[in-house]
């Protein structure tokens, strides 16, 4: 392409770019996205041409596919989609011919191809870092200019005939998904309009530094549905399970994108997932997107009670998307309409999230003053991988990689700087040495936090569990990994040293609960004196408790060898006995006794979490929900207040029994009467109903709820009801 219609991109960004030549620090993409590109991949093809078939069970099998795709993937491609190719190859000719125009035409007139004004756009204007580039020009068209437009050039006809066809079909995915989440309504027909819609034409120009400036940098897609056409150069990447994935283009298929809008209306069940697109040194690559938009008042809620977000209008959502690129040089999105927004650190990339202190919840203890046979401050540095001690590896039990990823050290590394010597020694059994020998690791990438008890541990980690929930949102979906190591029964401070040493070494926060008073403090200066974070989650808690009670606690773990075992271990023990013989609805002659009963279809969680809430000392019984199947009349005579119905999303209940299916090997491909989407509806009806006839039977939704999350909303109604509270609460006297 001629040199005068390239947009100038290197003149506006030559400050960038000569920043980015003569820095010494690696300039590529690795700590901005912290991913490996994997293997080239085939996006999951769907057949749309069954959608028009006659036989009704090819088109649920096609509608079941598009909904599961839109769920696992949030990117998929549909093929025999009805538009000719005709098409594409006429529209790829014109539109090389529209942006062979020399830039001054195309970006100074205001009506080029009887476009509206501003529809030519080029680079990122509010880019302020080499990684913020957009290597790529584009024409932004609304539908209206395209659908209204008299001229009969070439262009024209074929940009309407594309507009037309590619309208239909969008209507009929979003259809198609919304009928899979179990509504049909007319939201689409009314809302997204072709005054709303556009076409994106879209070029990506040769680019010298293609290994270090995007084409487009990572996004998420605003609107419900894109609808993409690419040429056959690659370019498009998304990120699944962590790792960024190139697409391997397909010149006859569509690649169907959910933006955030279905994400919001679907509740989280579909996904809008990351994507971006690299540039090419050589080769200029061209694509064309259709975008499914409603009007800007048109009000975006959750179509699922619970929702995740708030209630908002595309125009809000579009201007908070402004906003966040025009001040922050990218988009933040639907995070920042979460109903519990997690306010710290919400940038988008981990590079740059903000940090949030760690909270010292026990004060500063003075130095201790003793003696080693080493009285030397400095510090030596020691080159080489640290290693974790063999007594380490025995004494923890458990480590668990949030981010699902196996912690690779080797690969993560980066050099640190050296550890400060103690000012002053201190008198825990230490080697001589180390004062002046810790071989700190290097700093890792992914974060460790060291979780350390006297007894069994399960406070310490499930607090430390329920705080990493509270970052969910960078340490999953932004492939953030964080890597726990729980280290119980520590009894004695030589145990806790080699730990603490470890936790230098990695760079790790160290969490405790260590009920005896004097190993807690030997806690508190050994991470003092190595420069550790720590938190003691124990101690101020046991240190109030005693002041309210005007008496001392016992300094001994729960558990601890030659303690009694107490009434409530013997209380939990039967509950569990009682629940596992209740199961699935075994005794129903029994019901009577339990003190809840659970009731829902099949894979709606009822043995799991009758499992959980024994283990808190319940007895229950669960009874299954079966489509013709009479409940067992012993139900309907137990006291109300303690019966809880269980219910899920049709969609994500499919999921679950097809996966089921094929595990139990009653089918190879997952397709059962069991996993049908009808019968699965209709069962989902059948339960619905038999709550209504029994409304004094609180139902829950167990959708994308944790077991702990169920049992916590029912312990709270069960406690409620029972005690007839006024105010929220589960009482438990001791």
């Amino acid at each position: 392409m001629d040199s005068d219609s390239n947009p100038p991109l290197h003149e506006a960004y030559d400050m960038l770019l000569s920043k980015t030549r003569n820095s010494n620090e690696q300039s590529g993409f690795d700590d901005d996205d912290d991913v490996l590109v994997v293997e080239e991949t085939e996006l999951p093809a769907i057949n749309v041409n069954h959608l028009a078939e006659s036989d009704e069970v090819r088109r649920e099998q096609c509608k079941s596919e598009i909904a599961k795709a839109s769920q696992e993937w949030g990117f998929f491609q549909i093929v025999n989609h009805g538009i000719s190719n005709d098409v594409f190859s006429v529209l790829r000719v014109e539109r090389e011919k529209i942006f062979k125009q020399p830039f001054e035409k195309k970006s100074k007139e205001n009506k080029l191809f009887n476009f509206s004004t501003g529809s030519y756009r080029w680079g990122a204007p509010t880019a302020t870092c080499i990684r913020q580039l957009s290597w790529s020009e584009a024409f932004h068209i609304p539908l209206t200019d395209i659908l209204s437009s008299t001229d009969s050039n070439t262009f024209s006809s074929t940009i309407q005939e594309f507009a037309t066809q590619v309208s239909i079909l969008a209507k009929t995915l979003a259809h198609i998904l919304a009928e899979k989440m179990g509504h049909k309504s007319s939201f689409f027909e009314e809302n997204c309009l072709p005054s709303s819609c556009y076409i994106r034409l879209n070029r990506y120009p040769p680019c010298p530094l293609a290994s270090e400036v995007h084409g487009l940098m990572p996004h998420t897609d605003t609107a419900f549905l894109t609808i993409l056409h690419q040429d056959q150069v690659r370019g498009l990447q998304i990120v699944k399970d962590g790792k960024w994935i190139a697409v391997k283009p397909n010149p006859d298929a569509l690649v169907i994108i959910i933006g955030d809008l279905f994400q919001a209306w679907s509740n989280g069940v579909y996904k809008s997932l990351e994507h971006r697109v690299m540039t090419n040194p050589k080769l200029e690559r061209f694509s064309m997107a259709y975008f499914f938009c409603p009007s800007d008042d048109t009000l975006i809620e959750s179509c699922t009670e619970a929702s995740k977000y708030r209630n908002f209008s595309f125009g809000e959502y579009r201007q908070e998307v402004r906003d966040d690129v025009q001040k922050l040089g990218y988009k933040i999105g639907l995070p920042k309409f979460l109903i519990l927004f997690p306010r710290q650190g919400e940038r988008r990339k981990r590079k740059h999230m903000l940090v949030m202190p760690i909270l010292r919840l026990s004060p500063s203890v003075p130095q201790i003053v003793a003696c080693t046979q080493n009285d030397q401050t400095g510090s030596k540095s020691v080159s080489g991988r640290a290693k974790g001690s063999p007594q380490l590896n025995r004494w923890s039990r458990a480590r668990a990689v949030r981010s699902g990823q196996k912690l690779d050290r080797s690969s993560l590394r980066t050099q640190p700087p050296e550890p400060n010597a103690p000012l002053r020694q201190f008198a825990l059994p230490v080697d001589p040495d180390d004062a002046v020998n810790l071989d700190v690791a290097d700093v890792m990438a992914v974060k460790s936090i060291y979780i350390v008890s006297d007894g069994t541990g399960w406070t310490a980690e499930h607090c430390v569990s329920a705080a990493l929930g509270q970052f969910d949102y960078c340490l999953v979906d932004r492939g953030c990994p964080v890597s726990t190591h729980l280290f119980s029964g520590i009894d004695n401070a030589e145990k806790l040293v080699e730990i603490t040493k470890q936790a230098t070494k990695e760079g790790a926060l160290l969490v405790y609960t260590l009920a005896d008073p004097q190993l807690a403090l030997a806690a508190k200066q050994a991470c003092k004196l190595w420069g550790v974070p720590s938190t003691d989650v124990l101690g101020p808690i046991t240190e109030a408790i005693a002041s309210h009670l005007g008496v001392s606690p016992s300094g001994l773990p729960r558990g601890a060898s030659g303690l009694p075992l107490s009434d409530d271990y013997f209380r939990r023990i039967e509950a569990v006995e009682f629940t596992i013989k209740q199961d699935d609805g075994a005794s129903p002659q029994n019901l009577a006794k339990a003190d809840i009963v659970l009731t829902g279809v099949s894979r709606t969680g009822k043995t799991p979490l009758s499992i959980y809430l024994a283990q808190k000392g319940y007895r229950v019984a669960n009874v299954p929900i079966v489509l013709g199947v009479a409940m067992p009349r012993t139900l309907f005579e137990v006291d109300p207040k303690k019966v809880f119905g269980l219910t899920i999303n049709p969609l994500v209940l499919q999921n679950i029994r097809t996966a089921r299916t094929k595990t139990m090997g009653l089918s190879s491909d997952g397709r059962s009467i069991y996993s049908e989407m009808n019968y699965v509806r209709e069962e989902l009806e059948f339960g619905g109903r038999l709550f209504a006839q029994n409304p004094l039977w609180p139902v829950i939704d167990v959708t994308e709820k944790a077991i702990e999350e169920t049992a916590a909303i029912l312990l709270r109604l069960y406690h409620d009801r029972k005690q007839k509270c006024t105010m929220s609460r589960i009482s438990k006297r001791y």
